[in-house]
């Protein structure tokens, strides 16, 4: 094994961890409206995905700068790519 294979994969946990904190921030939001009871379905969602997220962040990474900073680049590589998905396309947007 070489020296990146655990970089590979804390960085492809990373954008797991990103689509599952921004997808779940994507659903909670869509849903609100429907819900009998936003604030506990907002603090709810809000509780388990920062929970989630930095247990399995802290899990993978352990004391290994390296890994936190593959994680950590998975992770906002994801919230790129579904902000991208969903912002409209101009060509003045950033």
């Amino acid at each position: 094994m070489n020296a990146w294979s655990p970089l590979i994969v804390t960085f492809s946990a990373g954008l797991g961890l990103g689509l599952f904190f921004f997808g779940g921030l994507w659903v909670t939001i869509r849903c609100l409206a429907a819900s009998p009871c936003p604030r506990l379905m907002f603090w709810g969602s809000f509780l388990i995905r920062h929970l989630l997220t930095i247990a399995l962040f802290v899990v993978l990474c352990q004391k290994d700068w390296g890994k936190w900073a593959a994680t950590m680049a998975g992770f906002l590589a994801m919230r790129t790519a579904l902000l991208h998905k969903q912002t409209p396309h101009s060509r003045f947007s950033l």
